[in-house]
């Protein structure tokens, strides 16, 4: 599920991020505002089926959150500060 997640979060640290200058959330639609969880949940979905997935693989925003912190987890990061990490990074604005 991780795989070149690296990647991705680099493409878009480097190249989509920058477009919004201004906007205090992370992960921002296309005016600037955050991105709504359905959105997210059903471009996921999307990008599963577009694929190919079998629906019996098919993972949620939220089971993709988890499976970053037990990654986090197993590389020796403690269990608190990477459940914060993770609810900070996807709530927190300046």
């Amino acid at each position: 599920m991780l795989d070149g997640l690296d990647l991705v979060l680099r493409w878009f640290l480097e190249d989509v991020r920058p477009k919004f200058p201004d906007s205090p959330v992370l992960f921002a639609d296309e005016s600037g505002g955050p991105l709504h969880r359905g959105t997210i949940r059903n471009r996921l979905r999307y990008l599963m089926q577009l694929e190919g997935q079998p629906a019996a693989e098919w993972f949620s925003p939220h089971a993709l959150r988890r499976a970053c912190a037990t990654h986090t987890y197993e590389r020796g990061v403690d269990l608190v500060a990477s459940s914060r990490c993770s609810v900070i990074g996807l709530s927190a604005r300046p």
